[in-house]
């Protein structure tokens, strides 16, 4: 297949009123941080990109209907609910990206001693900001230490919902 795509009148429309929606600014609580700003403005684009592709799967056609239109946006607003996973570690700073390092180390082990789980840790953070992560984590409630036989360690903190 060669060539540009086209819109159908109905589509055309459909994206002029999708266009003045989706900048009034209102956005959904899964899109309400800031760090979304970039994506929300490359949106349509994405969305024109996904229909070609969608018109394409479907036949040889070089038109782009109002509900391949449709169809695009839905995916596109179903997968924003777990963009939040992409954009976690960006613009966190070390410190959480510490803690939580130690905090899946010790979800994984169930319990460990805080030198074992520093020698996990000791090629990814200073033994300072290991301590400090691991302050932090206890204190958060995140973990919570617990004596076994001579040795303290850590263990995950289980949370009870009241």
């Amino acid at each position: 297949m060669i060539g540009p795509y086209d819109l159908t009148d109905e589509a055309y429309s459909w994206g002029e009123a999708w266009y003045a929606k989706h900048n009034t600014n209102a956005r959904s609580p899964a899109m309400a941080s800031g760090r979304y700003g970039g994506y929300l403005a490359r949106k349509q684009t994405h969305m024109h990109k996904l229909a070609m592709v969608l018109a394409a799967a479907r036949g040889s056609s070089l038109i782009i209907t109002k509900d391949i239109l449709v169809e695009a946006d839905a995916i596109l607003t179903d997968a924003e609910r777990s963009m939040i996973r992409v954009f976690e570690s960006m613009g966190v700073v070390d410190e959480a990206k510490h803690v939580a390092e130690l905090v899946n180390y010790v979800k994984a082990y169930k319990w460990i001693t805080a030198d074992e789980l520093y020698r996990h840790c000791y090629n990814t953070m200073s033994e300072r900001d290991f301590k400090q992560a691991l302050r932090i984590a206890i204190q958060g409630e995140l973990l919570e230490v617990e004596k076994r036989g001579p040795k303290n360690g850590v263990r995950p903190k289980h949370r009870t919902i009241n």
